[in-house]
């Protein structure tokens, strides 16, 4: 049996189901990617650690003018530690405290912690910027994508499915 297909809908289908594989697959790679896996590692392991004195500071990151930082933390009296900056948004989630900086200012900053507790506390930390703008990006190449891979799906099959126009029969080549 003959395939009796619609050969250009099937190759338009195909297209789009290859073009909305690299937007949804590549296209978060090329752009700048906000959360690598880098920084999601420094941001989860809290690879970095120091015990702190009563009133004493670490130095965290810092933040260049109009970027973003991440910084996670948790320490050994489970209770929050002070920041060195203001305007941090910070929140707690299972004895880790997630704080947000956005450098809005015309300098950089430098991010630290503070021991505001009465006793020594010994604290696990990680950071990491990010853009809120790569973010958006990456979002729209894998929903963009996404909707690429099933329109081009739906029409490749659709195409598999149609028949192809018959000839006329009074052979003049066009169908009434």
């Amino acid at each position: 049996m003959a395939f009796i297909m619609r050969k250009g809908t099937v190759i338009i289908g195909i297209i789009l189901l290859a073009v909305g594989a690299g937007m949804f697959f590549i296209g978060p790679l090329a752009v700048n990617s906000s959360l690598s896996p880098a920084a999601l590692s420094s941001l989860t392991d809290l690879t970095n650690a120091a015990s702190l004195a009563q009133g004493q500071n670490i130095t965290i990151a810092s933040v260049p003018v109009g970027s973003t930082m991440a910084i996670v933390y948790n320490d050994s009296i489970s209770a929050p530690l002070a920041f060195t900056v203001s305007n941090i948004t910070t929140e707690q989630a299972n004895q880790t405290y997630i704080g947000i900086y956005i450098n809005s200012g015309s300098s950089p900053q430098v991010i630290g912690l503070v021991n505001n507790s009465t006793q020594t506390v010994f604290v696990n930390y990680g950071s990491a910027p990010f853009s809120i703008s790569g973010i958006l990006e990456e979002l729209v190449f894998l929903g963009v994508g996404a909707i690429l891979m099933i329109a081009g799906a739906i029409i490749a099959i659709v195409g598999l499915f149609r028949k192809r126009k018959a000839a006329p029969a009074d052979g003049t080549g066009s169908t009434p």
